[in-house]
C-alpha cells in the first residue's frame, strides 16, 4: 500500500508528465520525474511504458527561466489579441452607432421629403426632383455620414438656373429671365427651425446670393451687414413679394408639417 507521500509524489508527476513528454521541463523535474517513475509501475504505466534505461537524447532541455519567458511571450500575445480584437469591436460598434444616428437624424426625414419625387444627380449626395402646379421642388439628401449639405429648393417651372457642384456649393447658369428661387434648410430637424434663403435673378443677370428670411418674408441681417446693404436687401424682397410669397405657399403646401417646428 501506497504511503500517504508516495500518493502526493503520483499526482505531481502525472501533473508534469505533460512536460515532461514534451521535452520543455528543466533538468530537475526531468530527474525527479525519472527518479518516480524508476519505482512506481503505475506512473509508467500512464506514462506510456516508458524505458527508463534508455538513454535520454542529448539535447538541450530549457531550464526553468527559459520555459517561463516562453510562457510569458505566449501569453502576451494572447492578451494583445485579445485587446485588438476588443478595440475591433469598440470602432466597428462605433462606427455602426454613426451610421443609425446619421440615418435616423438626417437621411431618412429628408428622404420622406423626397416621397413622390424622381431620382437625379444632384452634386454630391443623392438628390430629387418634381414638377407640379407651375413649380420644380428639389431635395437635396446629405452626402453619405455628413450632417450638413441636405435643403429644399423651389423655383418656378421653366426658370431652372441653379446647379449643385461636386462640393455641395451652388452656382447659376444659364439665365432664365428674372425670377426668384426658395431654398430651405433645417427642414428635417425637430430642433432648429427651418432656415430660408431667398435666391433673386434680374432681367440683367444681377444675382443675389442668399438673402436669409423668416417665414413671413422679414430679411434676417448678417453680421457684416451694413444699414444701407440692409435697405437694399429689404427693397429687393419688396419688390419681388408676390413671387416669394408664392414659393413661400409652394412649400408650405409641399412640406408643410416639417416646416412646421
Amino acid at each position: 500500500m501506497r504511503t500517504k507521500k508516495n500518493e502526493i509524489s503520483c499526482n505531481i508527476v502525472i501533473d508534469l508528465m505533460p512536460l515532461y513528454k514534451e521535452g520543455i521541463c528543466s533538468d530537475e523535474t526531468r530527474a525527479f520525474v525519472e527518479e518516480h517513475l524508476r519505482d512506481c509501475a503505475d506512473c509508467r504505466r500512464l506514462a506510456g511504458d516508458i524505458d527508463m534505461n534508455t538513454a535520454v537524447p542529448d539535447t538541450a532541455v530549457p531550464d526553468e527561466i527559459e520555459t517561463f519567458k516562453k510562457v510569458s511571450r505566449k501569453m502576451r500575445s494572447t492578451r494583445f489579441m485579445k485587446a485588438m480584437a476588443v478595440v475591433f469591436c469598440i470602432a466597428f460598434a462605433a462606427f455602426a452607432c454613426l451610421n443609425i444616428v446619421w440615418l435616423a437624424v438626417k437621411y431618412l426625414p429628408y428622404r420622406s421629403l423626397a416621397k413622390d419625387m424622381t431620382r437625379m444627380d444632384y452634386g454630391k449626395g443623392t438628390g430629387y426632383s418634381s414638377t407640379s402646379n407651375g413649380y420644380t421642388y428639389r431635395a437635396k439628401m446629405p452626402g453619405y455620414l455628413g450632417f450638413e449639405g441636405g435643403f429644399l429648393s423651389i423655383e418656378p417651372e421653366g426658370t431652372e438656373s441653379v446647379i449643385v457642384l461636386d462640393d455641395g456649393g451652388i452656382q447659376f447658369v444659364d439665365s432664365k429671365g428674372a425670377h426668384c428661387s426658395l431654398f430651405i434648410w433645417n427642414a428635417e430637424s425637430r430642433t432648429k427651425p427651418a432656415e430660408y434663403g431667398l435666391f433673386i435673378e434680374t432681367e440683367n443677370g444681377e444675382r443675389i446670393f442668399q438673402l436669409m428670411i423668416d417665414s413671413s418674408l422679414n430679411y434676417i441681417p448678417h453680421e457684416d451687414d451694413t444699414p444701407e446693404s440692409i435697405e437694399t436687401a429689404r427693397a429687393l424682397i419688396e419688390a419681388n413679394r408676390e413671387e416669394a410669397a408664392g414659393l413661400m405657399r409652394a412649400a408650405a403646401d409641399k412640406w408643410g408639417d416639417a416646416l412646421a417646428h
